[in-house]
């Protein structure tokens, strides 16, 4: 099925010991061949067969990778549809991916943003450079769409890694004006990105 985790053949070597621009150099190389690649899903359009199949395959890493998450909650995230998801396949197999909530607000200084619900990469991916690829494919997405800013909680596991993709725990506004605008989680940390057009 769609959803079988496997390891390809390429990525049998240790990349974990490449430092990050070579991870992401090896990986646009395999984006331009070919083996790697990405989906976006609009939650108002899962309905359709490759769609479908790529969210539920989606949840069933999400709920492999973060065993703590009810499945409910992870399919309220994914099918809801003012939700989208990026997903990342490899040798059409999905290995990883987000799912996030567009937000406008207006009369505030938030302007357009982004609600991050998850980001999950297979276990036998992790420390390739995958999720920081995966990251810098949602915020150019988000970039092309002039949002402003990406929010979301992280638990202490994932901290690091959020920073090291330009996330703070130190917001650009006071937390109260995410208040109506986000899902609040009594676990994490509620971390912030800001996004440049020029970058």
């Amino acid at each position: 099925p769609m959803w079988t985790m496997q390891e390809s053949d390429d990525m049998q070597g240790d990349e974990s010991k490449l430092f990050p621009l070579a991870k992401e150099e090896l990986l646009c190389a395999k984006e331009y061949s070919g083996g790697l690649r990405w989906q976006v899903v609009d939650g108002d359009q899962w309905r359709k067969g490759a769609d479908l199949l790529a969210l539920l395959a989606l949840r069933e890493l999400i709920e492999a990778e973060l065993p703590e998450m009810q499945r409910d909650h992870i399919s309220a995230r994914l099918f809801e549809r003012s939700n989208r998801s990026l997903i990342c396949l490899q040798d059409g197999l999905v290995v990883g991916g987000l799912s996030w909530r567009p937000c406008s607000t207006s009369g505030s200084s938030l302007g357009r943003f982004a609600e991050l619900h998850f980001l999950c990469v297979s276990s036998d991916q992790w420390v390739r450079g995958l999720g920081g690829r995966c990251m810098s494919r949602f915020k150019a997405i988000l970039s092309d769409d002039n949002y402003s800013r990406v929010v979301t909680y992280a638990d202490h596991y994932a901290i690091d890694f959020f920073r090291q993709q330009g996330f703070s725990t130190t917001l650009s506004c006071n937390d109260e004006e995410y208040k109506d605008h986000i899902l609040h989680y009594r676990a994490g940390a509620l971390m912030e990105s800001i996004l440049y057009a020029d970058m």
